[in-house]
């Protein structure tokens, strides 16, 4: 069984006690005794101390790590309904029911039948001015 530096220090502690006990009250030996004992003790407490506040940090560091993680999984998943969204939006545009496909049945009657279709032609001629060059 391994002994640990934690346990070195408390038996140390207890001997140190008990020759405190045996020395005379009121001697100087007893008064440097009981100065050392104060001594080790406010190390302890120091180390102690610095232990609990490691332990506080590193809860603190893996709370803003559990904090960013879903910050990002939030989002991703936004930006895959943002995505999901959008496709069914070109999906309504190109589909058989369509602005695009209504605009495309003008080979088959001969006018433009859809309003976005036909602003949409409008703004490129007028962007390119087609209608008044000469070929």
């Amino acid at each position: 069984m391994e002994i640990s530096t934690r346990e070195l220090i408390e038996g140390s502690i207890v001997k140190r006690v008990e020759e405190i006990d045996s020395l005379e009250p009121g001697s100087k030996e007893r008064s440097l005794a009981m100065e050392d004992l104060s001594k080790v003790l406010h190390a302890i407490n120091e180390d102690d101390r610095n232990e609990n506040e490691r332990a506080i940090k590193q809860d603190q560091l893996l709370e803003q790590k559990k904090s960013r993680e879903l910050d990002q999984w939030f989002k991703r998943g936004t930006l895959i309904i943002g995505g999901i969204n959008v496709a069914g939006l070109f999906y309504e545009i190109f589909s058989q029911n369509g602005a695009v496909r209504r605009g495309m049945k003008f080979e088959e009657t001969g006018t433009i039948t859809s309003s976005f279709v036909r602003k949409s032609i409008d703004s490129l001629l007028r962007k390119h001015d087609f209608r008044n060059k000469k070929i």
